[in-house]
């Protein structure tokens, strides 16, 4: 919950000022808006994800962790390379969504289990 917390929170600022913020990074309009939506929604199915305790909820998981790691290595490559200053905070919710990635909700029995449920 932590982690869908945060990039939602990361894609809800990008909201406010959402030209101004495109411009500031460089970025077209759509490039940052498909970002902001990436962070919402990544955020959301990973909640989503975790209430599901099915292979649904895995697979929603599992796409959530993609699209987090993603775009937060977008940010890490954009904002931070040269430098490499400054991105901790990045490399933890890059670690998280290839966590999610690879791991899903943690119902790893796959579809035929549930039929038996």
């Amino acid at each position: 919950m932590p982690l869908a917390a945060v990039v939602i929170q990361q894609g809800w600022f990008k909201i406010p000022g959402f030209a101004a913020q495109a411009d500031s990074y460089g970025l077209p309009l759509i490039v940052f808006g498909l970002a902001a939506l990436a962070e919402i929604g990544g955020g959301i199915a990973l909640l989503l994800g975790g209430l599901l305790r099915n292979w649904f909820g895995d697979v929603l998981t599992r796409l959530a962790g993609l699209g987090i790691a993603i775009v937060v290595t977008g940010v890490i490559v954009m904002i931070y390379f040269g430098p490499w200053i400054g991105w901790q905070f990045q490399s933890m919710l890059l670690a998280g969504g290839v966590f999610f990635l690879l791991r899903g909700n943690g119902d790893d029995l796959g579809p035929a289990a549930y039929d038996n449920r």
